[in-house]
């Protein structure tokens, strides 16, 4: 079920560049995508689910610079919280796999999901305005490095955080 879940959660990534810039090398990349994830689902493989979303990711931020989109808050908070859910669902299916959780530790770790979606947003539209005032100010050719610049810090809000029970193991 987690695998389901985190498959899903990357679908934004996958449909939104296709509705962004529809072109071959992006409708290749979104292929190739749902390919990997539905092997992932299908083969109950977390090997797959990562490497089905490593392409959407790259043809997200690709699909955006080549239309060259304006920077929208609504497309950082999908961006956000689609690279939060993954991150988060495939942690939590490697950590606890097939073994029955308590549903007062599920609470708990949903709980703990939730604050890190919403932080992740929170640094994704933060970073946004930033760009937005510092953009204007750059040459045209710098832009795009700004943005992966911004994707980056997202992307390492997202990574999970170690657990103060993980370091006493």
């Amino acid at each position: 079920m987690m695998r389901l879940a985190a498959a899903l959660s990357i679908l934004p990534l996958i449909a939104i560049p296709v509705s962004i810039e529809p072109i071959s090398p992006i409708l290749l990349a979104a292929a190739l995508s749902a390919v990997l994830l539905g092997l992932g689902v299908a083969r109950r493989s977390l090997a797959w689910l990562s490497a089905g979303a490593l392409p959407a990711t790259a043809n997200y931020a690709l699909a955006l610079w080549w239309s060259a989109a304006p920077m929208g808050l609504g497309a950082a908070i999908v961006f956000a919280l689609s690279l939060s859910s993954v991150v988060n669902l495939v942690a939590g299916d490697a950590r606890f796999g097939a073994a029955r959780v308590a549903p007062e530790a599920r609470t708990l770790l949903l709980r703990h999901w939730l604050a890190h979606g919403v932080a992740t947003t929170f640094i994704a539209a933060l970073a946004l305005i930033v760009a937005m005032l510092v953009a204007p100010g750059l040459p045209p050719l710098l832009r795009p490095v700004l943005a992966g610049a911004g994707a980056l810090l997202v992307l390492l809000a997202a990574l999970p955080t170690s657990d103060a029970a993980d370091e006493r193991d």
